[in-house]
């Protein structure tokens, strides 16, 4: 699909399978018809499409599964519209229908500070994907925008891996008590900064004891 530049997802279509789209690299517009019967969107459905820009999936209100890499290496993606009884989109940032759960922030949205919505307990695994390159280290042809992201005290998980490329941003975390880890979330080499007082309680805590802890005020 190396020369593929726009496409629409036939309303017959109930699924689109892992890789199906796999570094289709001039892939810009997705759509889909207005009678769409999508139900699932499989692991790495879009991984390396890099001109995609956005996709709206507000005509695929049977879409109940969207697996959360799917959009990596979308190094242009600038939003995600969607609407249904499974999943929101707030400023182009998916979440599941009731905002309980982050699952994908578009690596090239606008903007160089974020604050995740109150409310919003679970963080994903690779929802915040950032890597500036591949896997082999081949560099993106851009770069992402976001250099300071908030997580308030709603926040009460956070998966494996759910950050990646924080290498030099700041990440402000408003809980006085550590978020409870248990695997690596990629914050190697961030500046984590945790509330007043607290940073005590973060140095003796697992996982973030291994990060760049300092303390709100103390810079």
């Amino acid at each position: 699909c190396s020369n593929l530049t726009s496409i629409t997802i036939p309303d017959s279509v109930t699924s689109i399978g892992s890789s199906a789209f796999y570094y289709c690299t001039k892939l810009s517009k997705i759509s889909f018809e207005e009678s769409s019967q999508l139900t699932a969107v499989s692991w790495n459905a879009f991984s390396g499409c890099r001109s995609l820009q956005s996709v709206d999936f507000s005509n695929c209100t049977t879409l109940s599964s969207i697996s959360n890499d799917v959009f990596y290496g979308c190094c242009s993606l600038q939003s995600i519209m969607i609407d249904n009884n499974w999943f929101k989109s707030q400023d182009g940032v998916l979440f599941v229908s009731d905002m309980a759960s982050l699952l994908v922030y578009p690596y090239a949205k606008e903007g160089s500070s974020y604050t995740i919505p109150s409310g919003v307990q679970t963080i994903f695994s690779g929802a915040f994907n950032l890597s500036t390159s591949t896997g082999d280290g081949t560099p993106y042809p851009t770069t992402p925008k976001l250099c300071e992201l908030i997580i308030p005290t709603s926040v009460l998980s956070i998966q494996s891996n759910a950050f990646s490329g924080f290498y030099g941003k700041t990440v402000r975390i408003l809980a006085e008590s550590p978020i409870g880890l248990s695997n690596d979330i990629g914050l190697r080499g961030a500046l984590v900064y945790v509330p007043k007082g607290s940073l005590a309680a973060y140095k003796e805590a697992a996982i973030w004891k291994d990060y760049t802890l300092i303390e709100t005020g103390a810079e």
